[in-house]
């Protein structure tokens, strides 16, 4: 099983994502990355956030919660660590870091219609609202990957 850690980044209650167009629409992913070999993980969130979007020294914050998904066609069944971080500055994609289109920040009500790698809406949803999450949220939810 693949290991992914990524990041929560919230600014004026958006939240900010990756954007990939695929034939079937946009799907958004939190931002982050796998580990290289020896890295513990909020430093291969640091070493991604740095090499994929440009944040230098992110504020790394605890773990918020983790999940995995198991049957997403194509893709190595992974477990995602999600942290919360803050980071200083605006994005900026580096082509050569990542597949990613560009990105966006989503707000909460955007985020209920939006399809999001892992579909981890409303785990989402609940950390937005400050209710508490359990910190193992299981396999993510099962949804049709176009």
């Amino acid at each position: 099983m693949k290991i992914r850690c990524s990041a929560l980044i919230l600014r004026h209650n958006k939240l900010l994502f990756l954007q990939y167009n695929y034939a079937g629409g946009p799907v958004y992913c939190l931002p982050g990355g796998g580990l290289n070999p020896g890295e513990t993980l909020t430093q291969a969130l640091a070493r991604e956030l740095l090499e994929e979007l440009g944040f230098e020294d992110p504020r790394i914050g605890p773990l918020t919660f983790a999940t995995e998904v198991l049957d997403a066609p194509n893709l190595m069944p992974t477990l995602h660590l999600v942290f919360s971080v803050e980071v200083q500055g605006e994005p900026q994609v580096n082509p050569a870091e990542t597949k990613a289109d560009g990105w966006i920040w989503l707000d909460r009500e955007s985020l209920e219609q939006e399809a999001l790698y892992p579909p981890i809406n409303a785990a989402i949803q609940t950390w937005l609202a400050g209710s508490p999450l359990p910190c193992y949220l299981g396999p993510a939810p099962k949804r049709i990957w176009k």
